[in-house]
């Protein structure tokens, strides 16, 4: 009885924080909803600046990461980053973040020439390459998240 109990209390916890309202920053959530219209998917993420990022990566600056324990989902971003990147690279940064925690997607390392092959490439695609292909980007990441 003592089991089905805990049972019982963990789906109700784990119902709550899957339900739960999502909260954020403002102008972070204008990119969180613009992938929930643009994907198709729903935005159960909380997303939220901070300072810094610790990571242990000497080459590579992270700049942005999906963190997911059991059904409660977020996603952290670098102020200092975001602030300095321009629109199209924040939405691509966002993008991003948000395939690896609502889609479930994980890096795609593929390369195109001088471009990324998507979004989830684990190097953010340059300027240009975002200009140029945002299209075909935003594609993938629609098959991708909705098992196209």
């Amino acid at each position: 009885m003592k089991y089905i109990l805990i049972f019982l209390l963990f789906i109700i916890v784990a119902n709550y924080i899957k339900h739960s309202a999502i909260t954020g920053d403002p102008e972070l959530m204008l990119y969180v909803d613009l992938f929930s219209e643009e994907i198709k998917q729903p935005n159960q993420v909380n997303i939220s600046f901070v300072d810094e990022i610790k990571d242990d990566d000497p080459i590579y600056k992270i700049i942005g990461s999906c963190n997911i324990f059991l059904f409660y989902k977020s996603i952290i971003i670098d102020r200092q980053n975001f602030l300095e990147a321009s629109k199209i690279e924040r939405k691509a940064l966002l993008y991003h973040e948000l395939a690896h925690c609502i889609c479930d997607l994980d890096h795609n390392n593929l390369q195109e020439m001088e471009c990324h092959y998507s979004l989830m490439n684990e190097l953010l695609p340059s300027q240009y390459c975002l200009e140029k292909h945002w299209d075909r980007y935003i594609k993938i990441l629609k098959h991708s998240c909705n098992n196209d």
